[in-house]
């Protein structure tokens, strides 16, 4: 996925530090899943089990990682 961006548009896409904060306090404010959004600000990867297919292998292994490394961090959170 980054690397499409990256031959599209000749730069790695990261989303700039005021709309990551946008994002998470939005996901916040909706009662998203803590962990997925420990892993959104891990990774900086959005992902839905929709287009969770999408996403390179090697992403996808970072933000699920993130993802399990949350649940490790907090055991008693559902």
């Amino acid at each position: 996925m980054v690397d499409r961006f990256h031959q599209r548009m000749g730069q790695d896409h990261r989303p700039d530090e005021a709309s990551r904060r946008l994002m998470v306090e939005a996901m916040r404010n909706n009662d998203a899943d803590p962990a997925y959004i420990y892993a959104f600000e891990q990774t900086g990867l959005l992902v839905f089990q929709e287009t969770m297919h999408l996403v390179p292998e090697e992403d996808m292994a970072s933000w699920s990682a993130a993802y399990e490394e949350y649940a490790r961090l907090h055991p008693t959170e559902d």
